[in-house]
């Protein structure tokens, strides 16, 4: 607890020190729908082991949470799952001089949490406050950092060199991974947590994947240039120039 108390405090410093800010940091990385992939044939063998153990154990844990939960609690659900992850936003928000972002991501965190039970109800949705996503890989790639090699990874997919370390820095500055144990100890509640966080992501993303997967003449390669399309949007907060970039996949969903 007096770790997460220290984190609290610096985010609020971190707040006063971003509100000189008024512009976005300009992105100088370039095409961010371009990485090399000189691992390819590695990537390719990792996509088919992560799409086996999706048909063999994700998608009938998924099959059975939709037939379980109505469309009301799984939204409910996602809401609550988005709503803690907002302190890794707001730390985003200020690592890219976006003080009212910022300021938007707190407040959302404020009344969700309490008018909303918890997350459970997107209230500051409904009242003009839309959800926004911010990680640290998009903020290295607003403060120009390149994609480097495309990485299939076990389980997590698809990802860059600059987007796994992006992860790995998320993972850390979350504060629910200091009260779960951190380094020190996996908690049962930790692996619930993650494991819920799991399912609910899924069920999310499911019916996009099924549907890429089914379109594709070559999988592997439509699912690469989607995701680097994705992040590239979500770099830029959805200002990308359309004409620069490939057609691909209009069925993803919309970047907030």
């Amino acid at each position: 607890m007096p770790r997460v108390l220290s984190l609290f405090s610096l985010l609020l410093a971190a707040v006063a020190v971003s509100g000189c800010a008024s512009t976005r940091p300009i992105v100088t990385s370039g095409d961010v729908t371009q990485a090399p992939d000189p691992f390819e044939n590695v990537n390719r063998a990792a996509l088919q082991v992560n799409m086996a153990v999706e048909k063999v154990v994700f998608r009938p844990v998924n099959t059975v949470y939709r037939t379980v939960l109505p469309v009301p609690v799984r939204t409910a659900l996602w809401n609550a799952y988005a709503n803690s992850r907002s302190p890794v936003i707001f730390v985003n928000d200020v690592l890219q001089g976006q003080p009212a972002r910022a300021g938007r991501t707190l407040l959302r965190f404020i009344i969700n949490s309490t008018v909303g039970v918890g997350g459970l109800l997107d209230v500051a949705s409904a009242n003009g406050i839309p959800r926004h996503s911010e990680d640290f890989g998009q903020t290295l790639g607003v403060w120009g950092v390149k994609n480097g090699p495309y990485l299939v990874l076990p389980i997590l997919g698809p990802t860059t060199f600059r987007d796994g370390v992006g992860w790995a820095v998320d993972v850390v500055t979350d504060p629910l991974f200091w009260l779960f144990g951190g380094f020190d100890e996996t908690t049962t509640e930790g692996w619930a947590y993650t494991g819920s966080a799991m399912v609910i992501s899924y069920d999310r993303g499911r019916d996009d994947l099924e549907e890429l997967e089914r379109t594709s003449i070559d999988f592997y390669a439509a699912l690469r240039s989607a995701y680097l399309q994705h992040r590239q949007s979500e770099v830029l907060n959805g200002a990308t120039d359309p004409a620069a970039l490939p057609d691909i996949l209009d069925s993803l969903p919309p970047i907030e």
